[in-house]
């Protein structure tokens, strides 16, 4: 290989690696925006659950301990 034709393949593997890294990029993007409507879906139910009928308050209970749970893993997140 002639030092420019291994310039022109390095340059080349660069582009490739760069693109791929974009990619990469893209593809974790939407997953986080997929989990953040996820998890804000999850806190809207929470949200609701306390309002529904139950006995002893349980669906409150429940409301709040999901609420905490996504609290600590958002925290542990961090």
């Amino acid at each position: 290989m002639t030092e420019q034709t291994d310039q022109a393949w390095r340059e080349q593997q660069l582009v490739e690696a760069h693109q791929a890294t974009i990619g990469d990029l893209r593809r974790a993007e939407a997953r986080v925006r997929r989990l953040e409507a996820e998890v804000a879906a999850a806190r809207r139910f929470a949200a609701e659950m306390r309002d529904f009928c139950s006995p002893h308050g349980v669906a409150v209970d429940y409301a709040d301990r999901l609420i905490e749970a996504m609290d600590r893993a958002k925290e542990a997140g961090r």
